[in-house]
């Protein structure tokens, strides 16, 4: 569990599958992302051999771009509405706040 905020700016999608996804802290997830994808992070290393857990999404801000690894995870759940969210989960090592919130993701990427 971790504090979200909603972002319409956030527009990202896994180029693949079309998934939204959700922007999250490395380390709010260090214990349950899968292999490879911190080590990306740390050292720009790819995983060795394809991996169907991984992926890299490309982004880009004002001054800033390039790869975020990301994964499909089990299970995104809105903790007020319950909702659960078809999407995936890339990390980012930069911070997002200043500590109120360690994700972003897009709520109109999950209407209907």
């Amino acid at each position: 569990e971790m504090p979200a905020r909603a972002d319409t700016g956030n527009d990202l999608r896994e180029p693949f599958s079309g998934l939204p996804v959700v922007v999250c802290e490395a380390h709010a997830l260090k214990n349950t992302a899968p292999d490879g994808a911190l080590d990306f992070l740390a050292d720009g290393t790819a995983p060795a051999g394809p991996s169907p857990m991984l992926r890299l999404v490309p982004f880009s801000t004002v001054g800033a771009g390039g790869l975020m690894p990301a994964f499909r995870a089990d299970k995104v759940t809105l903790k007020e509405s319950g909702q659960v969210l078809d999407c995936y989960v890339a990390l980012s090592s930069r911070p997002l706040s200043s500590g109120q919130f360690a994700a972003l993701f897009n709520p109109h990427a999950f209407e209907g």
